[in-house]
């Protein structure tokens, strides 16, 4: 049997819907397969790429079967912070900039604070899709290495955000637009 790993944010999780209902759910009892849905609502790119490469080690190590990692990015201006209250599992938070913290995460530390602070004033937007682009083809890679098929997409439509870079000659970009796995990151939005 193959198991369809699914990762993502809130969109992925359809805002809370019960999980029978949540799309990689519904596709993978559509297709016989079992399911990992690790989609955390307001999760950022990093999260969902460093946790995807984390959980498909482990379950190559507790099974034989057959992958197909499902991976729906989020929002390109989310980020994360470190936070001690965390479980050790994963010791970070995703948060978007400009959301309040006692409104998004009430609970966070006030290093935690100081820091999401400090990274909202240095933030750079083009160095935002740098990461992101970085970190596609390193997850494209260890994908291709583990002999796991995947398909790749964009959730919101940020990129129209960025329209004034010229991402479209980056190395990295052109690298991406090449692979069969990832749906057109310029055009194709999983909530359009």
């Amino acid at each position: 049997m193959t198991i369809l790993y699914s990762n993502g944010c809130s969109y992925t999780g359809h805002f809370g819907l019960p999980r029978d209902f949540r799309y990689p759910i519904l596709l993978s009892d559509r297709l016989g397969w079992s399911c990992e849905d690790r989609a955390e609502p307001g999760s950022c790119n990093s999260r969902i790429i460093r946790n995807t490469v984390v959980d498909c080690i482990k379950l190559r190590s507790q099974s034989d079967e057959k992958i197909f990692a499902m991976i729906q990015l989020s929002h390109l201006f989310r980020f994360e912070y470190p936070d001690d209250t965390n479980p050790i599992e994963d010791p970070f938070y995703s948060v978007k900039p400009g959301v309040s913290f006692d409104e998004y995460r009430p609970d966070a530390s006030k290093e935690a604070r100081q820091y999401a602070t400090l990274y909202w004033k240095l933030h750079n937007e083009h160095q935002v899709l740098i990461n992101l682009l970085t970190g596609l083809v390193g997850l494209s890679g260890f994908f291709n290495q583990n002999n796991i098929d995947y398909l790749i997409y964009l959730g919101p439509n940020d990129m129209l955000l960025l329209k004034d870079f010229t991402y479209q000659d980056d190395i990295r970009f052109s690298y991406l637009k090449k692979d069969p796995g990832i749906l057109d990151l310029d055009k194709f939005y999983m909530l359009d």
